[in-house]
């Protein structure tokens, strides 16, 4: 048995074996799963698995941070599990419902579980098309590529395809979160990506369906249509299988599917998704431009917190919406990457200081793997939050960053997946100043999360309470 296997084996002993696993997904470190009794679940013999780096209950799921070999561990719990996929039939027993009852709270944790059960998925897309944009944009102004060669239209393209057809991508995955047809779930969001329908609704050739009105709306690079498209689709295709004999089912379910979910697509979900998407986007940039570079400062310093609470991934669809629908993103993206500097050079002065060689070690091992990697979860679990001060190091680094990220207006082009060294292409804009006054602010959170790490210092047999 291998070490990932190990891992796997074990986890799942410990959380209340496979039978109590109704959903399983992980993200860049952890292993999300959605437990069908989480009191069975022993939490801190899962933090003593070897290579686990803690344990967070948030938003419905029973998270296990691992870092990045996440995804082999991943592989482990699917096959020793006998899950087919990315998630398994989620039943709860009537016991359960009966106890939880209603209770808005859950409903909230709710709706972000299937947030981010949607669009963790489809990060590996977006990073991938992210670098391809990137890498276009590099031959283009290197002068090495034209604005007509083939090659350089081809690589572009595929960075543009991953954010056009994104609303596919993302109903795939919120087709298995929320149990509906994945064939079908593709099929009504691809519809709306069509050239001939966007094309008729544009130019007001195609305006109702059945005498409903249909509300204009650009689809591409959505995020929340889909997702509220495919949870009521899968809603109706369970109602249908009440209803139809199974003898008809192969003909009449999807059809009808089809019959009923695409008119209230185009006339009343996908177009309520697209403007709840882009009020919740221009909340963000509200923040930005009243607040200027102090609410970037403030961003920047409550990255931490919202890692901590798993908030930084709700805010991702926006996030992904600006940077779709402007070209860049100035707020959520270039935080984040002062927060991840910021974290490694504090644990890099961490290691400094320490005096025993393990402790020495797991430091520079957690600031390695924010700088090189972009992940923090080590860091943040193993060394901020357990000596404290380093992590208030961090959050001053955040705030002198973010507000020179503001006050230079320096912004992300693309999202490369990653927001440690491999990340800064992203800040290759149409001007060298982006890049330099994107470096200049890293070395900022860097700088002030070092020294005042060093200054403050930190009990070196601190424990996480």
């Amino acid at each position: 048995m291998n070490d990932n296997q190990r891992m796997a084996s074990e986890i799942l002993e410990r959380i209340g074996g496979m039978e109590n696993v109704s959903n399983v997904m992980h993200c860049v470190t952890r292993l999300r799963f959605t437990l069908k009794d989480q009191s069975l679940a022993d939490t801190k013999a899962v933090e003593a698995v070897k290579g686990v780096v803690g344990v967070k209950v948030q938003n419905g799921q029973y998270q296990v941070i691992i870092g990045q070999k996440v995804g082999d561990v991943y592989a482990e719990t699917l096959k020793l599990g006998n899950f087919e996929g990315e998630s398994v039939e989620e039943k709860p027993a009537a016991s359960d419902k009966e106890k939880q009852g209603f209770q808005l709270k859950k409903v909230g944790a709710a709706m972000i579980d299937g947030i981010v059960s949607s669009i963790v998925p489809a990060l590996p897309i977006l990073i991938g098309g992210g670098m391809f944009k990137v890498i276009a944009m590099l031959l283009l102004k290197g002068g090495m590529m034209q604005p007509d060669n083939s090659t350089y239209l081809i690589l572009l393209n595929i960075g543009e395809a991953s954010f056009y057809f994104l609303p596919v991508f993302i109903g795939i995955n919120a087709a298995k979160k929320f149990h509906a047809s994945i064939s079908m779930s593709a099929l009504v969001c691809a519809f709306l990506l069509l050239p001939a329908f966007a094309n008729g609704v544009a130019d007001g050739t195609i305006n109702t369906v059945f005498g409903l009105p249909i509300t204009k709306a650009n689809y591409p690079s959505t995020v929340l249509p889909s997702i509220m498209i495919v949870w009521v689709l899968a809603k109706v295709e369970a109602a249908l299988k009440k209803v139809i004999p199974e003898i008809l089912r192969t003909v009449l379910l999807p059809t009808l599917t089809l019959l009923i979910m695409v008119p209230v697509a185009i006339t009343a979900i996908g177009p309520l998704g697209v403007i709840l998407g882009n009020y919740m986007a221009a909340g963000l940039m509200f923040v930005y431009n009243k607040f200027g570079f102090i609410g970037m400062g403030i961003m920047g310093a409550l990255r931490p917190l919202l890692i901590f609470t798993g908030m930084h991934t709700s805010l991702m669809p926006f996030a992904i919406g600006t940077l779709s629908e402007t070209g860049y993103e100035p707020f959520f993206l270039v935080t984040g990457m002062g927060y991840v500097f910021g974290s490694g050079f504090a644990c890099l002065a961490v290691a400094l200081k320490c005096k025993a060689a393990e402790n020495k070690a797991s430091a520079f091992t957690c600031a390695i793997t924010a700088l090189l990697g972009g992940v923090t979860e080590p860091s943040l679990y193993g060394i901020l939050m357990k000596y404290k001060r380093p992590l208030i190091a961090v959050i001053c680094g955040g705030f002198a960053s973010g507000c020179y990220f503001g006050l230079t207006h320096t912004y992300a082009y693309a999202m490369v997946g990653s927001t440690g060294i491999f990340g800064i292409p992203a800040l290759i804009g149409p001007t060298s100043a982006n890049l330099v006054n994107g470096l200049i602010a890293l070395a900022i959170s860097c700088a002030v999360s070092f020294v005042i790490t060093l200054v403050l210092g930190f009990d070196e047999n601190a424990e996480v309470k």
